[in-house]
């Protein structure tokens, strides 16, 4: 089903995804009031729009309507759905948006980087509230961050890899009842 979506654009998300058979990088996606609006894949940050011959980059507060597809709880669009009605009027000394040129997503290294930092970050808050409880501060959650991070990097240079052993299989297993019908 059809529905025309028509306000003030709150948000434009762009979230990295990895390339597609389009070698599109980002999914994009607008807010407009309650609605947000999936605009598939681009090649770069923003959200860019053709009219006539040139292409707008459009922002936060640009008036736009677009025709979208209802996909259950989802709303979809193409960019040639979307239509500019009136351009938000930019505030000195609010950041400009991206301009051309190339934007490329994490690598599956920097993507790594950032899984581990989140991981040792979740993980020295729960240190320091076992370690100070309520007292916890910004510094106790640093010292166990740089504790769990030493750790990590020393069990790593180790590089001990453990023998294989071998082990002699249960009693119970090999009682295993193969009539039992699951």
């Amino acid at each position: 089903m059809t529905k025309l979506v028509q306000g003030k654009i709150e948000k434009i998300v762009s979230k990295p995804i990895p390339a597609d058979k389009y070698e599109n990088v980002f999914r994009v996606s607008v807010k407009i009031g309650e609605a947000w609006i999936g605009l598939g894949g681009a090649k770069r940050e923003g959200l860019s729009i053709q009219k006539g011959k040139e292409w707008i980059e459009l922002k936060a507060g640009d008036e736009v309507v677009i025709t979208a597809e209802e996909n259950g709880d989802f709303l979809n669009a193409k960019r040639s759905d979307v239509k500019l009605l009136k351009a938000a009027v930019a505030v000195p000394g609010s950041p400009l948006p991206p301009k051309g040129g190339k934007t490329f997503a994490a690598t599956p290294v920097d993507r790594d980087a950032e899984i581990k930092a989140g991981m040792f970050f979740n993980k020295a808050v729960d240190v320091a509230i076992a370690k100070h409880g309520e007292k916890v501060s910004k510094s106790t959650v640093v010292q166990a961050y740089q504790m769990l991070s030493e750790a990590y990097d020393e069990c790593r240079s180790a590089k001990k890899v453990p023998e294989p052993r071998d082990v002699a299989p249960d009693e119970e297993q090999e009682q295993f009842d193969d009539d039992i019908p699951f």
